[in-house]
């Protein structure tokens, strides 16, 4: 009787498989980074300022401010309406002067051509002394501010009508990232105010922690990559940010103005903010910013529209058959 002997070459190739498979899949779940995507895509978006406690405002946050100081426009009006519409997406490597010129110098009005670059600090600098690539997406919008008017009516984006202003939102893909870009930046002010030359102009660059980055970044309109809560989890991991939390695909930040205050950010399906709401430390809520979305609408209305055309048709058809089946019943009784 002859005993078959399993192939031992076979059964540890497949053992090794096995423990690769494993193996992959740890590591994968270990680097969250890597499952990111990006949510953006067409579509409009109207944001409306739904209440304004001007006195609880000045008392909480600034007596010097009010919300246009923070969001533009007319924010400082409830009922005031802005807008976002998605053009288009795109992703690539950006240098490390790439980011420091749409986040920081664009942010706090830096003045790169005049202070900057005389004293020797341009982009081959930036980049030679910080040389990591960041990979981002790159999303853009047509961007109306918000209005108690009717939005004016523009054509897509050509040399002789331009638009609305352009709204360009950068988009960390790992959002591990925000660490090194804070920490560059944090070190390329420092040499710049240790600068003698730019001290004696009396010029400086501000220095930031991890919740005053992430604060610009929702004042700069802070999009997410899905899944959103866990992206969100990880910038303020990064950021260390011990005053922020998340719920769900909300973002709960304590800031400090006149007293302490909550913004609480939800995010929707697309990773943008849909909603803002501040309130004190008693829950009083002082300024709120709710959003719709139009095409939602007309969907709506057309898919309405459809159903009705579907029912009348379904009608017609029942009508037509029954008079022929009263036709040929009343001929078979004569």
């Amino acid at each position: 009787m002859r005993i078959s002997v399993p192939n031992k070459p076979k059964i540890g190739f497949s053992l090794l498989l096995i423990l690769l498979t494993i193996s992959l899949s740890t590591i994968s779940s270990a680097l969250p980074d890597s499952t990111y995507s990006l949510s953006v895509r067409s579509g409009s978006q109207v944001f409306e300022v739904k209440s304004y406690d001007e006195a609880l405002w000045k008392s909480t946050v600034n007596p010097m401010s009010d919300p246009s100081t923070l969001f533009g426009g007319e924010a400082n009006i409830s009922g005031a309406k802005s807008k976002l519409v998605s053009r288009d997406t795109g992703g690539n490597d950006v240098s490390t002067y790439g980011i420091f010129h749409h986040f920081f110098f664009r942010w706090f009005n830096v003045s790169f051509d005049s202070v900057l670059k005389p004293n020797g600090y341009d982009s081959g600098y930036i980049n030679g002394r910080y040389p990591n690539n960041t990979f981002i997406w790159g999303c853009n919008f047509g961007h109306w501010k918000f209005t108690t008017n009717s939005f004016k009516n523009y054509a897509n984006y050509t040399n002789w009508n331009p638009g609305p202003p352009r709204k360009h939102i950068l988009l960390l893909r790992h959002p591990s990232d925000f660490t090194r870009i804070l920490s560059d930046y944090n070190d390329f002010a420092t040499v710049v105010n240790n600068n003698a030359s730019i001290q004696a102009a009396n010029y400086s660059l501000p220095l930031l922690s991890g919740e005053d980055f992430l604060w610009q970044l929702i004042l700069y309109g802070l999009i997410v990559a899905n899944p959103f809560s866990s992206y969100l989890s990880q910038i303020i991991t990064a950021l260390d940010c011990s005053n922020a939390s998340v719920q769900g695909n909300s973002l709960i930040f304590q800031r400090s103005g006149e007293e302490i205050f909550i913004v609480e950010i939800t995010f929707n399906h697309l990773g943008i903010m849909d909603t803002i709401l501040m309130k004190n430390t008693q829950n009083e809520v002082f300024y709120h910013i709710t959003s719709s979305y139009p095409q939602i609408v007309v969907y709506t209305i057309l898919g309405a529209i459809g159903g009705a055309m579907v029912v009348l048709i379904g009608i017609h058809i029942y009508l037509k058959r029954r008079q022929k089946k009263e036709i040929k019943l009343g001929t078979v009784h004569s």
